[in-house]
């Protein structure tokens, strides 16, 4: 099982490189001036500390997106976004596609 949750998690990984780089991309070039950047927060219970900081570095391998912070007493990453705007569905996606992976493995999430 183990094997699986790490092969998910680099399908989604790079899925989701693809598509936040295509979005980065219309951002800067379609709408430049449009976006508001700004920094927000978001739980990772469920993770461990190593668990936290590969999830930290896949966020911040794609484009639009930098963890700038992890809060391992809380629990929570501070994250740089490039665009506000669609911000509950980039957590949704980081929820989803790295996060969840990882905590079946900790025996909880999907």
């Amino acid at each position: 099982m183990r094997v699986w949750v790490y092969v998910r998690l680099m399908a989604n990984f790079i899925s989701g490189l693809v598509v936040s780089g295509w979005d980065t991309a219309r951002i800067i070039l379609a709408r430049p001036g449009t976006h508001r950047a700004g920094l927000v927060q978001m739980n990772y219970q469920g993770l461990s500390a190593e668990q936290a900081g590969l999830v930290g570095a896949l966020i911040t391998l794609a484009p639009g997106s930098t963890t700038v912070d992890i809060d391992t007493e809380q629990q929570l990453f501070t994250l740089h976004l490039l665009d506000l705007q669609r911000c509950n569905e980039t957590l949704r996606g980081i929820q989803h596609d790295f996060i969840d992976p990882l905590q079946t493995l900790n025996g909880g999430g999907a």
